[in-house]
């Protein structure tokens, strides 16, 4: 489930009466998200069908209770299915306290059916623990009203931190593999007991793979003497798989984003450039990170103001065409790179005149422009990364 947050508006809220939300979600009913302000006028907002907001006070109007999602803008209770997140175990039926803590590969909760709710909870992120339940013959805690985490999906201490399920890691043999695997998000590198090494691979970085082994229920590829990643974060010859990954963060947005649904087709919808938005997964579309922004609705991860496309490394491109290269040591156009070669693109500026530049040494850079890179989500994300200069190469290119 991805988390909302809409764009503050300045007025004040009319006095009404008002209680206060216990860290309550709510997700929009099929065409119902009207929104309104303190005195029950329309804002002529609409929230779209489905999305998750994170809901503030709640306030008596007209006599229809309403929860409030940004300054001064409410939706109707009746609009939405309200979840209370992180409730305490003494809301239900009570487990004395304990806190669950995810472990990798866990977080997905369920309902009382077992169907996933879409709500993905972060590796290492903890939850106070709520009444037990069978489901489908395992074990499973409550964390919300109709939100369950499956019991070995979690680390469960109780209040004094005492371990009360401690993990036996399981590594199983599943076969030995050839083929070439390439990262789509930065990994954790795991002995094949399953402790962490230290060491993160960056996203981008290919690898020649061992062996295929499963720790603890999760997948992992061998990159190395007992050195192993999972294998979901890797994209290999026969595995064009897309998975999504759990990620908690609020972006805002660069300019105005185009929206595409999971298998990066355009929706036809953009969303306004400033505005920000709570996440809750990423993904690999087409070999580029996007971040999910309601349902099977996705935006390029480098449109976030705070994301850059070089966080993990250089960034791998391929031109179309013989381009020159700009020399900041003699500041002129030197040699030429060919058409067809690749080349490692280790950062990007731009000029106060709106030119952008792309380096691949310490003194040269290539003028980016539309066509220069045979790929246009690769220009994009690097010129999303640009950091300004205004002087830069001003004298050169006219």
């Amino acid at each position: 489930m991805t988390i909302l947050l809409a764009p503050a508006v300045l007025n004040t809220v009319a006095p009404q009466r008002i209680v206060r939300a216990d860290t309550a979600i709510g997700t929009i009913r099929r065409d119902r998200g009207s929104v309104v302000d303190s005195y029950g006028n329309t804002t002529k907002v609409i929230l779209p069908n489905f999305t998750s907001w994170e809901l503030g006070q709640s306030q008596v109007i007209n006599g229809i209770t309403y929860y409030q999602v940004a300054t001064n803008e409410y939706v109707a209770k009746d609009s939405m299915v309200i979840d209370n997140y992180g409730a305490s175990a003494a809301d239900t039926d009570t487990t004395g306290g304990l806190i669950g803590s995810i472990r990798q590969g866990g977080g997905i909760a369920v309902d009382l059916n077992g169907d996933t709710t879409g709500n993905y909870l972060a590796t290492g992120s903890s939850w106070k623990l709520g009444k037990v339940v069978q489901i489908a013959g395992s074990q499973y805690y409550q964390v919300s009203s109709n939100g369950y985490l499956a019991a070995d999906s979690i680390d469960i201490r109780n209040l004094d931190g005492r371990l009360i399920n401690p993990q036996t890691t399981v590594t199983q043999a599943v076969q030995t593999i050839s083929k070439t695997g390439t990262l789509g998000y930065a990994a954790k590198v795991i002995t094949s007991g399953g402790q962490d090494t230290g060491l993160t691979l960056p996203a981008g970085s290919s690898w020649q793979l061992g062996q295929s082994i499963t720790i603890n229920g999760n997948n992992y590829y061998q990159v190395a003497t007992n050195e192993y990643v999972l294998a979901s974060l890797m994209t290999t010859p026969n595995n064009t798989a897309t998975p999504t990954t759990p990620i908690q963060k609020t972006i805002t947005l660069r300019y105005n984003a185009n929206v595409v649904n999971g298998n990066g087709q355009s929706m036809n919808v953009t969303l306004p450039q400033g505005s920000a938005w709570k996440i809750g997964q990423t993904k690999i579309i087409a070999g580029h990170q996007y971040y999910q922004v309601a349902t099977d609705e996705w935006v390029l991860a480098t449109t976030d103001q705070n994301t850059s496309a070089f966080a993990s490394g250089p960034v791998i491109v391929t031109l179309n065409s013989e381009v020159p290269l700009y020399d900041t040591a003699s500041n002129s156009m030197s040699r030429a790179l060919g058409s067809g070669t690749s080349w490692k693109v280790s950062g990007a500026v731009k000029n106060r005149l709106g030119q952008y530049f792309a380096k691949v040494s310490t003194n040269e850079w290539i003028p980016i422009s539309s066509y220069v890179f045979n790929n246009s989500a690769v220009t994009q994300e690097i010129t999303d990364s640009a950091a300004l200069e205004p002087d830069f190469a001003t004298t050169v290119l006219k």
